[in-house]
């Protein structure tokens, strides 16, 4: 089973065979939201979590310099997500035929 997310946030289980199916409408693999660093956070763990994410920190020096880099980083992300989106219905009008 595999798990898969829409644009409008239903996430379902659907078998393995039946994931091409559901990407072609608009159904994307489901990964569990990233907690995003905040003030509570240690810079060596802001760090971290930065390299893990891929986000990049030149400058940085203190520990606000670099939530508001990761902050900025967050917002391009989202503005690019949004207008790559198509609406779709949440659910395609046909199953897949179960293999034989």
């Amino acid at each position: 089973m595999t798990q898969l997310t829409h644009d409008t946030g239903q996430i379902i289980d659907v078998p393995d065979s039946a994931v091409e199916f559901y990407t072609a409408h608009h159904w994307t693999p489901y990964a569990p939201p990233v907690e995003t660093p905040d003030s509570t956070w240690t810079i060596p763990r802001i760090d971290e979590w930065a390299s893990e994410q891929g986000v990049d920190l030149p400058g940085a020096k203190t520990k606000q310099d670099k939530l508001d880099l990761i902050a900025k980083a967050s917002d391009a992300k989202e503005e690019t997500d949004a207008t790559g989106t198509q609406q779709a219905s949440a659910v395609p009008a046909t199953e897949p035929a179960a293999a034989e």
